[in-house]
């Protein structure tokens, strides 16, 4: 990769190391076994099969491979087969190119806040320092901001295009390898507005985790006493696919599995992520200690294949299992946001009733000072005329302060509303800057 750089501060692939010299030594013995081991096991069935590229279906002899782990210079031929996006990309040709054509100089809602995500992407790497990189990464996401307007863009899709590029796949490559895993392998509404898929599955995942693991009950009862959400800490795991939670090699790994089995793996890993950390997470002896250990448990998991053998451990976690539990929650998530969007929309028709009715006041209250000064300068007596005027414009300045406060009243409930439906992206945002300033 003509991105690696410096040892001990940067991995194999070119991304940040936020670990010990001692860790990294551990973690790069830990790759190199791993990488031996999946091409042993990939050649032989190279041997037998054919070439990898050959590959046009993904059966249970691919899947059981993919968990083992693909040889890291397979993995640009292997990945699109996996997931799909090679096909769907032969039969698309022309359109990437079109889409960015057709919106030449034009703007979405989402393009300003991509521009703002832009520098944030891996900015310790020498890679997006390059503005030919930063164009691909800044082309993809413009590209499907106007491919699916609905969604747009939702932090975190940064990490996944630029993961992706820094790898070594072509930049259109990556936005049908994109497009696929957020129109096919996650769920549709992962990344809308209201991140509604997203809670879903945080709320299913929670409800897996007290179930399958009950010793974890009592310090998730304790975080809920301090007012911690558990979303905090595994939210950013499942949108960024535990880029920028995991390393290199164990995110590779998630990557492996998710485009041959889908994005049921995130449920294992995070629940393996909790089973490794058990004698940790009971020895905390405070809410803040155990609300600490959590958010950095991820960068503590530095062995690969100890991570997936514990995934894969867990017994009878079915995609059907976690859609029976995505069905009973996702009726109360749609209806706490149909809730929202009804009262937004009652206070925007609020507030645009009061912001008329101040602009007849303020109107009306415009053309009796108009004539007050008029009058004023008449040679006719209007002493008693001009003490109405002026009671008539200080009375409606009064009611103009009152439409003020009113339609003030209401921005601000609406602006709170805007502020708590946000509060993930915010998250995402503040997750985003601790991430860059630990790398």
């Amino acid at each position: 990769m003509n991105y690696r750089l410096k040892v001990g501060l940067f991995d194999y692939y070119g991304f940040p190391l936020a670990y010990s010299k001692k860790q990294e030594k551990q973690i790069q013995k830990l790759a190199k076994k791993a990488h031996k081991n999946s091409e042993k096991i990939w050649n032989k069935f190279e041997k037998k099969n054919g070439k990898i590229s050959t590959i046009t279906e993904v059966d249970t002899t691919i899947k059981k491979l993919s968990r083992k782990g693909i040889p890291h210079q397979h993995r640009l031929t292997i990945w699109p087969i996996l997931c799909g996006s090679k096909y769907t990309h032969d039969q698309n040709r022309g359109y990437y190119k079109r889409i960015l054509k057709e919106h030449t100089g034009h703007l979405s809602p989402s393009t300003q806040q991509i521009e703002n995500d832009l520098n944030r992407t891996f900015s310790m790497m020498d890679f997006f320092k390059s503005k030919e990189n930063m164009d691909k990464l800044r082309n993809i996401l413009y590209a499907y901001s106007f491919r699916n307007p609905e969604i747009g863009y939702c932090q975190s899709m940064n990490f996944i295009v630029g993961f992706l590029l820094i790898l070594g796949f072509a930049e259109e490559q990556t936005f049908w390898m994109f497009v696929t895993i957020v129109e096919v392998i996650l769920p549709k509404k992962t990344y809308s507005k209201e991140l509604q898929d997203t809670q879903i599955d945080q709320l299913s995942f929670e409800y897996l985790l007290r179930s399958r693991y009950k010793w974890i009950r009592n310090p998730l009862d304790s975080l809920d006493e301090m007012g911690v959400k558990l979303t905090v800490i595994t939210q950013q795991w499942f949108m960024c696919l535990f880029i920028c939670c995991l390393p290199t090699e164990c995110v590779l790994r998630i990557f492996d599995i998710v485009f041959a089995e889908g994005y049921k793996i995130l449920f294992r890993v995070s629940l393996a992520l909790f089973k490794i950390n058990k004698a940790q997470i009971l020895k905390c002896n405070s809410s803040p200690d155990l609300f600490t250990h959590l958010k950095n448990m991820s960068s503590d998991v530095i062995d690969p294949d100890k991570l997936i053998n514990t995934a894969f451990s867990i017994r009878f976690l079915t995609t059907k299992e976690i859609n029976k539990h995505r069905e009973k929650i996702s009726p109360n998530i749609k209806k706490e946001i149909n809730k929202r969007q009804v009262y937004k929309k009652q206070m925007r028709k609020k507030m645009k009733q009061s912001q008329k009715e101040f602009d007849e006041r303020y109107k009306k209250n415009s053309t009796i000072e108009k004539d007050s000064n008029l009058n004023s300068n008449s040679n006719l007596n209007l002493g008693s005329k001009n003490d109405s005027s002026s009671y008539n414009i200080n009375k409606l300045s009064k009611k103009e302060s009152k439409s003020k406060n009113e339609i003030e009243k209401i921005s601000q409930q609406v602006e709170n509303e805007n502020e708590n439906e946000n509060e993930n992206e915010n998250e995402n945002e503040k997750f985003t800057q601790e991430v860059e300033n630990e790398k």
